[in-house]
């Protein structure tokens, strides 16, 4: 079962633009999940790093860890993947699916 601070704080998130600002071009796993800590800290939610990694990661495909022929391809000629092109943070999209 998922943290109940975590997902009172995933909540707050989807309701706070200053929230989604501060993590919506974050790329990388670790720095989103230590950001998503320091955030729910300051707002007096503590949870760990592994409810983080349990409730938003471990289902979901991680666009900086799998990329297809076409994104490879992309990379490959310099263009930067789909997943951050439109500006979002591949984490931020794939754990929330907009931004």
């Amino acid at each position: 079962m998922a943290n109940a601070n975590l997902q009172a704080f995933i909540a707050q998130i989807m309701k706070d633009s200053s929230l989604q600002d501060q993590l919506k071009d974050l790329t990388d796993k670790a720095q989103f999940t230590q950001t998503m800590l320091s955030l729910g800290k300051s707002k007096g939610l503590t949870f760990t790093a592994q409810d983080v990694e349990a409730t938003l990661f471990q289902a979901k495909i991680n666009p900086l860890e799998e990329l297809s022929d076409a994104d490879l391809s992309l990379v490959a000629g310099g263009a930067r993947p789909r997943a951050t092109s439109d500006g979002c943070g591949g984490a931020w999209t794939t754990l929330f699916g907009w931004c």
